[in-house]
């Protein structure tokens, strides 16, 4: 993957050194390490995470069986296809996510295996990979390299320095219908024109040429995806197909809605900030500081949550981690929290709540800024 993109701008981007005697990463490293010696583990995923796999993927299988049966009522047709909709952020965010870091297993056939069932979702797990692994993850919040930031243009103004249009004054207003679409545009937009063949508003691209043979993978990716979801669907309900279409849109509309809830607290609020590189092409951060700064947390302390999100929530540690097991994270939140304590680091958490509030109350600021 990186000879295919060697050829790319951004890769030249580098962080400010840090400080000589700046310790702070180097002994959160040890302390990190020192907890799986301590605790004689494995940093891959346990039976645990195992167990929530074959959990999600059965209410895949069934959920999608019971409604292709035609046995039930429209609206419990809506229901099923609503839960394995639901079933498709729990496959990303739990196999997809800790897979494409190789985080899920010691064997890298196994987690290139568990990668696949992102294809399910009807993504590419190739294109999710380049963006989330090569372009996002080591510039979060990072103009104009940060793909995460870059999706959002032109209808979103995510930070001071990205040019204001006359739109934007309402985009704490509007931007909750702009979110409803955000698995469509990811499934069926995002991932065509991050190949080249749609156009986009950000000229960032992830590689210059596409392979042939991801062309028709993520074409076939597609025709599967809309026809299991879709066509079968229209053939075999006894539902007319325009309802059979609404109820789809309706079930993506969830599964945006439930990614936003989980997602949209974690990078642009009022406590993190957007930075941009500099005309030397350096961002003017530390690497570590900067997942610190662009990063808030929240129910950190939950398992309930780590259980469901895969560790989205306990998202800072990860950043600085991403070859860790979610299943870990709670543990290491806490070890992450009193070392940024104590070296006097910007370490961000608040609740779910707080951090949905200041979300939007940032979009509202930069709406009225210059």
């Amino acid at each position: 993957m990186k000879t295919q993109l060697a050829d790319i701008n951004f890769l030249s981007v580098k962080y400010h050194a840090a400080q000589p005697k700046d310790e702070f990463f180097p002994v959160l490293k040890r302390r990190v390490d020192a907890y799986f010696s301590y605790n004689r583990i494995s940093k891959c995923g346990n039976r645990l995470v195992w167990f929530k796999i074959v959990l999600v993927l059965m209410l895949f299988a069934g959920t999608y069986s019971l409604l292709v049966s035609d046995y039930f009522s429209p609206a419990a047709d809506l229901l099923l296809g609503i839960l394995c909709g639901l079933s498709h952020v729990l496959i990303v965010m739990n196999i997809g996510h800790d897979a494409g870091h190789n985080a899920l297993s010691q064997n890298t056939k196994v987690n290139h295996l568990a990668c696949w069932a992102i294809e399910f979702t009807g993504l590419s797990h190739y294109m999710w990979k380049l963006n989330h692994n090569v372009i996002h993850h080591p510039y979060p919040n990072v103009r104009p390299v940060d793909s995460e930031l870059n999706m959002a243009l032109p209808y979103l103004r995510l930070g001071s320095i990205y040019p204001k249009r006359w739109f934007h004054r309402f985009q704490h207003i509007y931007a909750p219908f702009i979110y409803l679409f955000f698995t469509i545009n990811l499934i069926f937009i995002r991932d065509i024109q991050d190949s080249g063949i749609l156009p986009k508003e950000s000229s960032q691209r992830t590689i210059r040429q596409f392979p042939k043979r991801h062309y028709v993978l993520l074409f076939f990716t597609k025709l599967v995806y809309i026809g299991y979801a879709l066509v079968i669907p229209m053939l075999v309900l006894s539902i007319v197909w325009w309802k059979v279409l609404i109820g789809f849109v309706v079930v993506h509309f969830v599964m945006s809605m439930a990614e936003m809830c989980i997602q949209l607290p974690l990078h642009i609020n009022e406590e993190t900030v957007v930075t941009e590189i500099d005309e030397k092409g350096v961002i003017p951060n530390c690497w570590y500081r900067q997942m610190l700064e662009g990063t808030v947390d929240y129910w950190c302390e939950s398992k309930v949550a780590n259980f469901l999100f895969g560790g989205i929530n306990t998202h800072t540690i990860h950043h600085m981690f991403p070859g860790i097991c979610h299943v870990h994270y709670v543990a290491l939140t806490k070890i992450l929290a009193d070392t940024s304590q104590e070296f006097g680091m910007p370490y961000h958490r608040a609740s779910w709540r707080a951090s949905m509030k200041s979300h939007f109350r940032k979009l509202h600021q930069l709406a009225i800024e210059p």
